[in-house]
């Protein structure tokens, strides 16, 4: 976990990932580290619906 307040935006690292975005086919594989909420934050935008969000450590709050 961060020791600085990071939340899901600046937590958020691409680990793999294949296919082309120009084609519109493949995956990618990303993980988050959040500690601290998107308050301040105007919003995040997941515009395929195609993002799932799995909790490996304490609770998420959507």
């Amino acid at each position: 976990m961060p020791t600085a307040p990071t939340d899901f935006i600046d937590g958020w690292v691409t680990m793999a990932g294949n296919g082309a975005a120009e084609s519109m086919h493949g995956c990618a594989i990303h993980l988050y580290a959040a500690n601290h909420s998107m308050q301040d934050r105007f919003f995040f935008y997941n515009a395929d619906g195609e993002l799932l969000t799995v909790p490996q450590h304490g609770r998420l709050a959507i």
